[in-house]
Formats: C-alpha cells, sequence, structure tokens
C-alpha cells in the first residue's frame, strides 16, 4: 500500500468523526439554539478532509466509501440525538 493511501484512509477515518459530530451539533443546533459557530466548524472539518481525499486521489474507491460513509455518520449522529435518552431517575426512585 502506498504511503499516500494509507494518509487518505486516515482522512477518511477522520471525516467519518467529523461527520458523525456534525450530526450530532447540527441536531443540538436545532433543538437547544446553540450558537451557529459550532456547526459551521465541525462542517468545515468534514469539507477539508473529505477534499482533501478527493484532492490527492481524485475520485476513486476511496473518494466513494468516504463520501457513503460520511453521510451514514451524519445520518448516525442526527439520529442518536433524535432518540430519546435514557433516564436513570427511575431506578434511583426505587432504591
Amino acid at each position: 500500500m502506498q504511503p499516500f493511501n494509507f494518509l487518505r484512509i486516515l482522512l477518511a477515518a477522520l471525516s467519518i468523526l467529523f461527520a458523525w459530530q456534525l450530526g450530532r451539533v447540527g441536531t443540538e443546533l436545532k433543538i437547544r439554539r446553540l450558537p451557529l459557530t459550532r456547526a459551521t466548524t465541525w462542517f468545515l472539518r468534514v469539507l477539508v478532509t473529505t477534499f482533501a481525499i478527493f484532492w490527492v486521489g481524485g475520485f476513486d474507491l476511496i473518494t466513494i466509501a468516504t463520501l457513503i460513509l460520511v453521510a451514514v455518520a451524519f445520518g448516525s449522529g442526527v439520529w442518536r440525538e433524535y432518540r430519546p435518552k435514557h433516564d436513570d431517575t427511575i431506578h434511583l426512585d426505587l432504591q
């Protein structure tokens, strides 16, 4: 494996993590009215890392897989924030 492909895969992993966090922060932005700067920084991180993957290797298998996984990670982050949270106070009342 070429060194550039290793770095592209590492950037892809970072891009996927950034997209997941962007989904979470974007949902919190809508629900809790957080400042737009938090979502903007995560969006720029996703954009820069994804563009770097495309810039170095062109439109190949790594780029396509990264784009698909970024979309899935973003959706997963949104879903994680919208689902109901577990309430621990119920268990404390029983004791």
